[in-house]
This record gives C-alpha cells, structure tokens and sequence, in this order.
C-alpha cells in the first residue's frame, strides 16, 4: 500500500522513475519491463543510452489504457447496440 500512496501522490507531477521502480509501481519484474520496453509496449526515455527511466504520469496512462470493462457495462453495452439497430 505503501508504493500505491506515493504513486498518487507523485500522479500529477512530472517525476522520473528508474525501470526497476516503475516495475515495483507496476507490479511487474525487471525483466518484464526490459521486455515492454524492447517491444516498445511502453513509453521510456534513454537520455545517456544506458539507463532507462518511465514519466510517472505515463506509467498512469498506461495503467488507464488497460482498464476492462465489467460484465454488467458489456451487458448494458449489447443493450444499446441493440435498441439502436432497430
């Protein structure tokens, strides 16, 4: 909970993390986010080409981005689509 109280508190700021942070703000291993990075899956920046570091604000976004919608918001979804064909 600790890591999740800090996260909010730096949300809105334009801090840097480096890759093994912004894994541990993820909750994903090291190795993981090389990979994300290798595939460009992730936004990153590499000032000295060496050290990898992640914008605070868009690990955010790509918290946000993979949000999922619930059962009952696809239901009500299918609803809609389906009034609107007629």
């Amino acid at each position: 909970m600790k890591v999740q109280k800090e996260v909010l508190e730096m949300k809105n700021q334009s801090n840097f993390v480096t890759l093994e942070r912004a894994a541990e703000i993820l909750g994903l291993s090291p190795g993981t986010m090389y990979q994300y990075t290798h595939r460009r899956i992730i936004p990153f920046y590499k000032p000295n080409g060496r050290m990898i570091y992640f914008k605070v604000s868009e690990l955010m976004e790509f918290i946000e981005s993979s949000r999922r919608s619930s059962v009952d918001e696809i239901k009500s979804q299918a609803v809609e689509d389906t009034l609107k064909r007629g």
